[in-house]
């Protein structure tokens, strides 16, 4: 490795070590998830809609999980439903802001909604990438596949 590319590894650590420690102390300032009932999410959100599947691991405290969903933000809102997930009644969620490559920063606190009824997010920044992280707290032990739907509107 060349001298000015251990430079830039070195710098680029650096920053992911700034980058994962300010969520800790960033509480403030995180933007608030709102609950989504099913019927809400079936009237139909006028946006750009994706969908996908996912793997939602059992986690223990519901903090961790895996990341999806990644989007660039072409509108202000975003809704996150997870439509189906075998054998898991609830899942947990959590907005992130950054890429999951690169590693974001929560964008929202946590919450848990049923199986088939969303959640939806507000005050997003057009033009920024965002991504979902997903768990569930009685999933089965290897985890639940699952399928979600991701809106932006």
């Amino acid at each position: 490795m060349k001298p000015s590319q251990k430079i830039l590894a070195a710098l680029g650590a650096a920053a992911m070590a700034v980058a994962i420690s300010v969520p800790v102390l960033a509480a403030e300032g995180l933007k608030e998830i709102h609950s989504l009932t099913e019927e809400e999410r079936r009237a139909g959100i006028p946006g750009f809609s994706a969908a996908g599947r996912t793997l939602i691991p059992r986690t223990a405290a519901g903090k961790t999980g895996n990341p999806c969903a990644q989007f660039m933000a072409d509108a202000s809102r975003v809704s996150f439903t997870i439509t189906s997930a075998a054998a898991a009644d609830t899942y947990n969620v959590q907005l992130y802001q950054g890429t999951i490559a690169g590693g974001g920063t929560p964008a929202s606190d946590y919450t848990t909604a049923p199986a088939g009824e969303g959640v939806s997010v507000s005050d997003l920044t057009v033009g920024e990438s965002y991504y979902f992280v997903v768990s569930s707290l009685d999933a089965p032990a290897k985890g639940s596949n699952a399928t979600y739907e991701r809106i932006t509107f």
